[in-house]
């Protein structure tokens, strides 16, 4: 990162520095991109106050790469989609059987509790 001048600071750090790189920064290099839509009100308005222009972010790049899966991300939500599935019909099938009986007690609460049940243990 240092080949690309990056520096990592603390998380805490955050409101400091933008308020130390907004005085610091020339006229045309305060700009700093953001999406208004994720970021968080404090970190907007620390930034509005510090002297930094926010240039609205059109695409965060963050989550871009944070979309792409590797092979074997892949196959883990696979294969969690199968066991979810499998939940959902033994749920199912619990659900008919149980309307089925003239004095059952099943309401929402309870269903709810049992589909938790069967995507929890399976």
């Amino acid at each position: 990162m240092k080949s690309n001048n990056i520096t990592v600071e603390n998380y805490d750090a955050i409101f400091s520095k933008l308020s130390q790189y907004g005085k610091s920064l020339p006229g045309d290099k305060n700009t700093i991109l953001v999406d208004k839509d994720t970021c968080n009100q404090k970190l907007v308005t620390v930034i509005e106050e510090s002297g930094l222009t926010i240039k609205a972010a059109s695409k965060n790049v963050c989550q871009h790469l944070k979309a792409k899966k590797n092979p074997v991300m892949q196959e883990g939500m696979r294969q969690c989609n199968i066991r979810d599935c499998a939940a959902i019909m033994r749920y199912f099938a619990y659900l008919e059987e149980e309307l089925k009986k003239a004095d059952h007690t099943l309401d929402e609460y309870t269903g709810a509790r049992k589909m938790e049940e069967y995507r929890t243990f399976g």
